[in-house]
């Protein structure tokens, strides 16, 4: 008898639970193409997906997401399916277009009076995942105590106090985390084996971070027994990652850079979750192993959601929220800084306006915006410099279709091709005009050593702060045809940046001398 859509992914889930993530691959093949799943059956292919590391095709199988402005043609039921999709989104990178849609869904389910409950996780659910992905760990909490408090299926309960553990983990919670952890492993179903991994894995990385490390590397030696030598995945690296950082804080820095470069090529590749693979960068660089110039921009720069560029010297008050507790009490730098200068196959934490630009003859500027070489510029428009910080900043890691699109534009459009399309003619045009991008799987980037005859300048807050900085960088006093000159432009621009610099309080009239106008920076 051939077997129905529901007993292959009931087939899929054990091969998961036991660890046999390739088994699970191989019986799921079979029904992402296939026609006439049912809602809670694509939920849960999509939910299987990712786990296998899959997020594309998780994706994909939700069919397509629906605009604000068509919700009233979609069934009640279908909502369901925007949900996840939704989260898939966010946790591809797609953050800001993720929190709109949600937004925009729960809206018309209270509007429409919509009840989700039944279908696989709950729009509550989601939204807890979305905080937790997002490192909004206290509003996670929040959501997770509740959800678990009323879970009844113990594998799915047990699943979701992960994510609550690690809530308590991260605001400080520490020792309630490890009892909360200790109390739900007991729980585990036998056949879980993953899922007892993961515990263990957690425990493990909770004590070397305590540096109970006898402890913590007896906890992690459990997790990787449980894990199948043939089949490797992302938990049994993270679990791999932390126990080279025991090696390293035991100054075993052989071990320690052998186990790591191990976690590094399992988590290395296109559909990896960028934060895992900052993660060993990271732990390599503070470990004092080597690591390359774009690993090192990578973990300071990249513009997925992280905390490591706080550790490296990234003001804690520039957070939106609190951060993770480890990091808010290891955080330590100097508030004024707003920059990353890469010179020298060193990155180094600066304040802009204490960098003289007169000093440089070649800098690729992207907190202004401005590139200079000798005598020629090249200004480069708010669109374009983000794409460069974006592609530039994810270092050997690359960044997502899904996610350059998202952090590039930003803006209210709900269709992703018309996304894709804008994006491909945007790399054009910074091809022709020298700026080497390139893309393989879906994945863009930009080799930062194609730079390295010339310093560049990052801003922390990853976005365009304005051509005004780079003139700011060479003179404090200037006309119009100095204004020209440094920033390589025309009569008629420099005019109109003039006027709309005056508008803004950035500059203000100081002086005149015949028909010469001088012009100084107000702030």
């Amino acid at each position: 008898m051939e077997e129905t859509p529901q007993d292959i992914l009931s087939s899929a889930q054990q091969a998961i639970l036991k660890g046999d993530l390739q088994k699970a691959q191989d019986i799921v093949s079979s029904l992402t193409n296939k026609k006439g799943l049912s809602i809670q059956q694509r939920l849960k292919l999509s939910h299987e997906l990712q786990w296998l590391g899959l997020p594309v095709p998780a994706l994909k199988v939700l069919g397509k997401i629906a605009a604000p402005a068509d919700f009233h043609l979609l069934a009640p039921e279908e909502f369901c399916l925007q949900v996840r999709a939704v989260y898939m989104l966010n946790f591809m990178g797609a953050t800001y277009v993720a929190r709109r849609l949600l937004e925009r869904i729960e809206d018309h389910l209270i509007a429409q009076n919509i009840d989700l409950s039944g279908y696989h996780f709950s729009l509550q659910t989601y939204k807890a995942f979305i905080l937790y992905e997002s490192a909004r760990y206290q509003e996670a909490l929040e959501s997770f105590e509740q959800i678990v408090e009323s879970c009844k299926e113990i594998g799915t309960k047990v699943y979701l106090a992960l994510h609550y553990i690690v809530c308590l983990e991260a605001t400080g919670k520490v020792e309630e985390a490890i009892a909360q952890a200790e109390k739900y492993f007991k729980l585990i179903p036998e056949e879980s084996d993953t899922l007892k991994a993961m515990y263990l894995q957690n425990l493990g990385r909770i004590e070397i971070q305590r540096n109970d490390l006898k402890r913590g590397q007896d906890l992690l030696d459990q997790a990787l027994d449980i894990f199948d030598k043939n089949h490797k995945n992302k938990d049994q690296a993270y679990a791999m990652m932390w126990r080279g950082i025991a090696f390293g804080k035991e100054a075993n820095t052989v071990e320690a850079k052998r186990i790591l470069n191990m976690a590094w090529e399992i988590l290395h590749h296109p559909l990896s979750q960028p934060q895992a693979q900052l993660s060993v960068l990271y732990w390599q660089e503070k470990l004092g192993l080597p690591i390359d110039l774009g690993a090192k921009v990578a973990i300071r720069c990249h513009s997925c959601i992280h905390s490591f560029s706080y550790l490296l010297g990234k003001p804690i008050h520039d957070s939106p929220y609190p951060l993770h507790a480890r990091v808010e009490a290891e955080a330590n730098a100097l508030s004024s800084h707003d920059c990353w200068l890469v010179r020298d196959h060193q990155i180094l934490p600066m304040k802009y306006s204490d960098i003289d630009l007169n000093n440089f003859s070649q800098v690729l500027d992207l907190y202004s915006g401005v590139q200079k070489d000798l005598d020629q510029r090249e200004t480069y428009t708010e669109i374009q410099v983000r794409a460069m910080i974006a592609a530039l900043g994810s270092g050997p890691i690359g960044i997502h279709e899904f996610a350059f699109v998202d952090f590039i534009y930003r803006q209210d459009f709900w269709d992703w091709q018309s996304g894709k399309e804008r994006l491909k003619k945007l790399v054009q045009y910074l091809r022709k005009k020298g700026i080497p991008l390139y893309v393989n799987n879906q994945v863009h980037y930009l080799d930062i050593e194609h730079f390295q005859s010339h310093p560049l300048i990052i801003p922390m807050k990853l976005d365009f702060q304005g051509h005004h900085h780079f003139v700011k960088g060479h003179t404090k006093s200037f006309t119009r045809f100095e204004l020209e000159e440094i920033l390589g432009t025309k009569k008629t621009n420099a005019s109109l940046l003039l006027k709309d610099w005056i508008k803004q309080g950035i500059l203000k009239e100081a002086d005149k001398d015949g028909a010469k106008i001088y012009y100084d920076f107000v702030k």
